[in-house]
This record gives C-alpha cells, sequence and structure tokens, in this order.
C-alpha cells in the first residue's frame, strides 16, 4: 500500500483494479513461499510414492521426471503441490484419483510357462494304432494274423501283449526273409500251434537257445509272388521245412502249391517236405 496505493491501506477505500492486482502480486511472491514452506498435500506426496512402489519402471519415470525438470530432488515432500500435480499429469495419472494400478511404464509380469501334457511311456498298442494309420496293407495283415489267432477282436488297446509281440516278431521275420536275411523263427498265432504243450523250463535251468532259420531269396521271392496272387504262405511255418531241402527240389514244392492250390499251403509244403524226407 506504501509503494503502489500512495500509503492508503484501507481496501474499502481501494477499487477493484487496485485490490485484484493487490492479489497477484501476493499469489506470485510471498503467498508461493508460504505455500513451499508449507510443503505439498500428504495425499499428493503418497500417490507420488504409490507410483515408485510399483515396480522398477515406475521409480525410473520419478527418476527421470526429477532429474530433468526438479534439478535431481528426489524427495516429493520437497516440492509444491503444482510440480507433483504435473508430474501425476505427465505419468498419465489423475490426481484425484487413488493410484491403484500402473499407468505409464507397465511393469511386465513374467510369463508363466504353459502346463506341458504329462508324457506318457509308449505301450504295445501303440505300434499296432501307427503302423495301421501308416499303411492300410499293415492294418489288413494285423487283422488277420488277430483272426488267424482265433481273435474275435482286432482293437490293439484290447488285444493281449503277448498277441502284439508276436505279431511284431512275424513281421520283422517276414520282412527278413524278403530281404534274404536270416531271420529267427516266428512265434505262430495260437490256433496254429500243434503237438504237446511243451514243459516249463525249470528255475536254473539255461534258456533254449532260438533257432535262426534262413531261405534262400530265389524262394522268398517266389512266396512273395505267390502270396501276391492271394495266397498265404507264412515263411516263418515253411522256411526251417524249405531250408531242409536243395533249392530246386524246395522250389518244385512251391510250384506244386501253384498248380494244386491247396486249402492250406503251409500245411501242404511241409507235408511234401517230410514226404520227400522220408523217400530220401
Amino acid at each position: 500500500s506504501d509503494t503502489s496505493l500512495a500509503g492508503m491501506r484501507d481496501p474499502a477505500r481501494q477499487d477493484a483494479e487496485a485490490l485484484q492486482a493487490f492479489l497477484d502480486s501476493w499469489n506470485s511472491s510471498e503467498g508461493s513461499t508460504m505455500a513451499a514452506k508449507a510443503g505439498p498435500p500428504e495425499a499428493l506426496v503418497e500417490k507420488v510414492k504409490a507410483i515408485q512402489r510399483q515396480g522398477d519402471s515406475a521409480r525410473e519415470a520419478w527418476t527421470e521426471f526429477c532429474d530433468t525438470r526438479l534439478g535431481g530432488v528426489r524427495d516429493p515432500r520437497r516440492h509444491d503441490a503444482a510440480t507433483l500435480k504435473a508430474f501425476l499429469s505427465w505419468y498419465g495419472v489423475d490426481a484425484e484419483v487413488e493410484v491403484k494400478t500402473k499407468a505409464r511404464w507397465p511393469v511386465k509380469e513374467a510369463r508363466q510357462p504353459k502346463p506341458q501334457p504329462e508324457k506318457q511311456s509308449p505301450v504295445p498298442a501303440d505300434f499296432v494304432k501307427l503302423g495301421a494309420n501308416l499303411s492300410k496293407q499293415f492294418k489288413a495283415a494285423w487283422v488277420a494274423y488277430c483272426k488267424s489267432s482265433g481273435q474275435t477282436v482286432t482293437h490293439p488297446d484290447k488285444c493281449e501283449e503277448e498277441l502284439i509281440s508276436g505279431f511284431a516278431e512275424y513281421a520283422g521275420q517276414l520282412l527278413m526273409a524278403d530281404m534274404g536275411g536270416e531271420v529267427a523263427e516266428a512265434k505262430r498265432p495260437a490256433t496254429e500251434q500243434s503237438g504237446p504243450p511243451q514243459k516249463a523250463a525249470r528255475q536254473g535251468d539255461a534258456p533254449a537257445e532260438r533257432k535262426k532259420l534262413t531261405i534262400k531269396k530265389s524262394l522268398a521271392d517266389a512266396i512273395r509272388s505267390m502270396n501276391a496272387e492271394g495266397r498265404e504262405i507264412r515263411i516263418g511255418a515253411v522256411a526251417g521245412p524249405l531250408g531242409k531241402l536243395d533249392e530246386e527240389s524246395a522250389m518244385a514244392i512251391l510250384t506244386a502249391v501253384s498248380e494244386e492250390e491247396p486249402a492250406d499251403p503251409n500245411e501242404f509244403i511241409c507235408t511234401r517236405v517230410q514226404e520227400q524226407l522220408q523217400a530220401a
């Protein structure tokens, strides 16, 4: 009043323009100084601290704001309300809303690994299923093997493991014989086994040595050709008997199968071989 209003201190004697000028001057100097000394509202301070507690990226945002705009002063209580509100606005948080979630720099949550299905060990039935899916001939061979074994069902899940194992051995033996290699005698289906049952091995007895059968490639090729015409000659059943004859005699018996077309070519071959051996 002394410097601007000629010492007239009674506000009632001043016009509105003079009073407004005084209020503006006070707000920009003494008022601001007093407000700064009083410190910011505790609610704003807590909002800034709550943001910092959200994670590393939130703390880095406050640090960046302080270093670039506030001279590196990071204590929110050392700044006025306007400064804290400016940070909240810059960070993307409403100063009037409680801070509950992350705003501008969300902290990435660690990805949780997807639960992996428990791996199951393969079972013998899977061998048949996979083969049937890959080859129609394989599936047909499996069905034929089941029927020749007296099985009324062919679904591998409902078959005994021993049956599947026997089929796998039999199929492998046919492949080896077809390629002219040495093969082990395959276990025939139960309905084709003949003769009295063998006595169970006593404990301590040495395991019986598996027989090894060989068949000449020419004979294996002939049998494969005949089977392609619809006959069902099992190499595992005839390889042993034919192996007791010379190649020419064995081929003559196979030719007789084509000419006479017996109901059971396997039994026919074994019988003819036995007759020739007895005649010799």
